[in-house]
């Protein structure tokens, strides 16, 4: 009996006719309704389907193209037959090596093409059958085939475009992929915790089918569970209660997603040069360790041990702490400062030191915050990035040397997702997924290929991209270090390292471009500071730190002076949040206890004396920290 395959589209166009001679397929006559067809068609033209892809004729009529065909791609053609709705089981598949029946897909005339052989299968008239291009375990589109037994049965459709097939024929499956095929859409952080009333900051990185960043196409957020944490447009999310939340960014038919939990009265912590602060369960904010210039908040000058409420009553959601100076963030946007101000680094046009904390001037709005050793950078909502304080080595951005006591937009007009500072450097991930640094770089801290060390301010004064080639998702400068996670979780440092900062097993030699971390690890969160070593948080959600380990700050123990190469944080504790001072490190676990370690000649510690510890021990003081 002669059988016919049908192609249903959901556009209009032209019907065409392969090895048919039923002239009846042009004018058909009503069909039951239990015959309907069930087929449906996704590419760039049909059915919301993604961009830069297109089914080609035959199979469709010929689609208005505008982009670059793609010809460096090695996809596949899987053909199954579908069962509620989905693919229950492969009848055949074709790569551009190999076939089920000897056929393979081929690239000619700006097209990729396979023909399906339908003599080789047992076709079922009751069956829909589903053809699936993909690169890789990316789907690009497919088209749904539903068998009929005669070109009579083709009709009341949505439109007059399909294939009819005669049993035994051949389906030429040609398709066209251009460039700027959105494949993947990562979210960064991958997974966070946050305390009711905070914020947290989400970007969305997006790569075509080669891995490369994709830039320009805007994505749309949103939370499954608002009542847990909402997120605006621009990925910042709130959290509204305790549970968890799926943030996701989605674009062109992808999406990709975030896991926030959010808990009541979790803390961050924030080390500086000789002192700690964090964000307490009762919405206050304490500090603890040197207290030369007020920085913690207390108008007593000297060293703390123990946590000392900052005064004020102010309800930070975030925090920055600089060498002798602290800042927040509140709910509006708003940012205070406390501490040594003489740079201007308090953000008021006095220059003058405060141990009660405040406001910065200028009138921002800001949405993140972060300090260096005598300076403070924000980013506002629109992602501007603005600095102020010292100024001697060009960290501010400003294309000058000169201190601003105000915040001073950075020069160069780009639109940042992230900003870190480190001592005297800082550095920024645009946008454009473009990472771009300025300020001391005697080190090759700035990863621009050079180490300005010859002349004095060894510095960069305007911001200056980062070279390599690399795509990074998040970073983290630390120091006089600066580190980049690609979206696999690969790291890499670069900068000093003389004590192993750069992490790929060597000590000696400062490194000026983006170099390797050692040791095979991946990892989805960098811990940094104002330190001589850094922290990351493995897949494995187990921390390593690596670098100066002099005062005990890696959490290893006193056995080596440094390390250079990721290692595991002694005392089997999991963390949900690291921050680095210069020679110690603090941070918050998941059973909610606030631990600090290395140096502690000033009290930063916490631990009520002024004692080095090498492995993490608790702060004292009778806070409660929530449980990430």
């Amino acid at each position: 009996m002669k059988r016919a395959i049908e192609q249903i589209l959901m556009m209009g166009g032209a019907a065409a006719l392969i090895g048919c001679a039923d002239n009846s397929v042009t004018d058909p006559r009503p069909r039951s309704s239990e015959l309907q067809p069930s087929s449906v068609i996704s590419d760039a033209v049909h059915s919301s389907g993604k961009p830069h892809f297109y089914f080609l004729p035959p199979m469709v009529s010929n689609p208005t193209t505008a982009g670059t065909f793609d010809p460096v791609l090695s996809p596949s053609v899987q053909i199954c037959v579908m069962s509620a709705a989905t693919c229950a089981t492969t009848m055949a598949s074709y790569s551009m090596t190999s076939g089920s029946d000897g056929e393979r897909v081929t690239l000619t005339d700006g097209q990729y093409q396979v023909n399906w052989h339908t003599d080789v299968f047992n076709l079922d008239a009751t069956k829909t059958y589903r053809i699936t291009v993909l690169v890789g375990d990316v789907t690009l589109g497919y088209a749904d085939v539903d068998v009929v037994e005669s070109g009579k049965e083709l009709r009341n459709v949505n439109t007059n475009e399909y294939i009819p097939l005669l049993d035994g024929r051949t389906l030429p499956i040609k398709f066209r992929v251009e460039s700027g095929f959105l494949s993947r859409i990562d979210v960064v952080p991958l997974a966070s915790t946050i305390g009711v009333g905070n914020t947290q900051q989400y970007i969305a990185n997006l790569y075509d089918l080669h891995g490369a960043a994709l830039t320009g196409i805007p994505v749309t957020w949103a939370s499954n569970n608002t009542a847990v944490a909402n997120v605006n447009q621009s990925g910042l999310a709130t959290a509204a209660s305790d549970g968890q939340a799926t943030i996701s960014a989605a674009a062109a038919g992808v999406m990709g997603s975030a896991t926030l939990t959010v808990r009541s009265g979790v803390v961050t912590t924030s080390a500086g040069y000789f002192h700690t602060c964090a964000l307490a369960t009762t919405g206050g904010t304490h500090c603890w360790g040197y207290n030369s210039d007020g920085q913690l908040g207390v108008s007593t000058l000297g060293f703390f041990a123990t946590p000392q409420a900052v005064s004020g009553g102010h309800s930070f959601i975030s925090l920055a702490i600089g060498y002798l100076h602290s800042c927040g963030l509140q709910t509006d946007g708003s940012v205070w400062c406390w501490g040594e101000g003489g740079y201007g680094t308090l953000g008021q046009s006095a220059f003058a030191s405060s141990s009660l904390p405040v406001q910065v001037g200028g009138g921002h709005t800001f949405r993140s915050i972060t300090a260096g050793a005598y300076y403070t950078c924000g980013l506002d909502l629109g992602g501007a990035a603005f600095c102020w304080g010292y100024n001697g080595y060009g960290s501010l951005g400003t294309g000058d040397n000169v201190n601003h006591s105000t915040p001073t937009a950075v020069t160069g007009g780009y639109t940042f997702k992230v900003l870190d500072a480190g001592t005297f450097h800082a550095c920024g991930l645009t946008t454009a997924n473009q990472l771009i640094c300025w300020g001391y770089n005697f080190q090759g801290q700035l990863g621009i290929g050079t180490f300005n060390n010859a002349v004095p301010p060894y510095a960069v004064a305007n911001p200056t991209p980062v070279i390599g080639g690399h795509t990074f998702a998040s970073i983290g400068v630390y120091g006089f270090n600066t580190c980049g996670l690609e979206a696999s979780g690969a790291a890499y440092c670069w900068g000093y390292n003389a004590a192993g900062g750069v992490g790929n097993g060597t000590y000696g030699s400062d490194v000026n471009t983006p170099t390797a971390v050692s040791g095979g690890l991946n990892f989805t969160e960098l811990f940094t500071g104002l330190s001589y070593h850094v922290c990351a948080r493995a897949t494995s959600g187990d921390v390593y730190c690596w670098g100066y380990n002099g005062f005990g700050g890696l959490g290893l123990g006193f056995a080596s002076w440094s390390v250079p190469t990721p290692t595991l944080v002694s005392g089997g504790d999991q963390w949900a949040t690291i921050t680095t001072g210069i020679y110690h490190t603090c941070g918050i676990t998941t059973s909610g206890a606030a631990k600090c370690w290395g140096y502690g000649a000033y009290g930063q510690l916490g631990t009520g004396n002024f004692s080095n510890v090498s492995v993490p021990t608790p702060v004292l003081g009778g806070l409660t920290f929530a449980t990430p």
